[in-house]
């Protein structure tokens, strides 16, 4: 397979990992508001027709396999092509970021390897809802002790508590470090290698590299910090099964959400 195509390849798969990883996101941040808020978005997705969701799912699964495969590839092919130690690891006038470009390209293959780890984590986790660190897929279905129940009278119905599921998971100080590590990681890889991708097909040059590279940067920013903000508010007890705390000492309650204002 030529070079050139790897690279689009790997821009391709990225750039949809990244609207992926901004979207999932999105919906997460969901645990700042009202409990049913991400209950209702989960069962909102899971409503989706049984052959939607799996080919979604499985589009996703195979855009991680190509891009893992692939930025396999290059990695050695740019071993192979530069077998020598970097000048700039010895020379005082390197340029940072030529000093960012060489650790990202020593470390994105490890720190791919190291995220690849936490997907399938994350996935047993709060997917398959494996039976560990507390998390059994029974308690909070349909039915269980922690179900969640959305609407009220004759349109009540019971959904699966993914409110409370978040919250009892992350309440495991190793499982949020972990997390919270996972997202570092994630900042690194992003900001490299969005950045990267900009170069692959030829969107960057000496002009927009400064720009492109802040770009890349402050989303990653964006990104890993809103992730790791839910594990921390969850160990901080801002963040409880019956919803956000406004303050120190007030009650989890409807007060903490924005209500739009009358119409006159």
């Amino acid at each position: 397979m030529p070079s050139l195509v790897k690279k689009y390849l790997m821009a391709i798969t990225g750039l949809v990992l990244v609207g992926f990883a901004v979207g999932h996101l999105v919906g997460n941040l969901q645990m700042f508001c009202a409990p049913d808020k991400i209950n209702r978005y989960a069962e909102l997705l899971h409503s989706m027709p049984p052959a939607a969701l799996w080919s979604i799912r499985g589009f996703l699964a195979l855009c991680v396999l190509v891009h893992i495969r692939v930025g396999i590839m290059l990695a050695k092919e740019n071993r192979a092509a530069r077998p020598e130690q970097y000048e700039f690891k010895t020379s005082r006038n390197a340029s940072p970021a030529s000093k960012f470009g060489f650790l990202g390209n020593l470390y994105m293959p490890l720190s791919g390897v190291v995220l690849l780890a936490f997907i399938v984590f994350h996935l047993l986790h709060f997917t398959v809802r494996a039976a560990f660190t507390g998390i059994v897929a029974a308690d909070y279905d349909k039915g269980g002790k922690f179900a969640a129940t959305l609407g009220s009278g004759a349109e009540a119905r019971e959904v699966f508590n993914v409110h409370a599921m978040v919250v009892d998971g992350f309440s495991h100080p190793a499982v949020s470090i972990f997390y919270i590590v996972g997202m570092i990681l994630l900042f690194a890889h992003l900001a490299h290698g969005t950045s990267s991708m900009f170069q692959s097909v030829g969107l960057r040059n000496e002009k927009w590299r400064p720009r492109l590279d802040l770009l890349a940067k402050g989303l990653a920013v964006v990104v890993a910090a809103g992730f790791i903000a839910i594990p921390a508010a969850v160990l901080a007890g801002v963040i409880t099964k019956d919803g956000v705390k406004c303050c120190k000492g007030c009650q989890p309650a409807a007060s903490c959400t924005i209500e739009a204002p009358a119409s006159k």
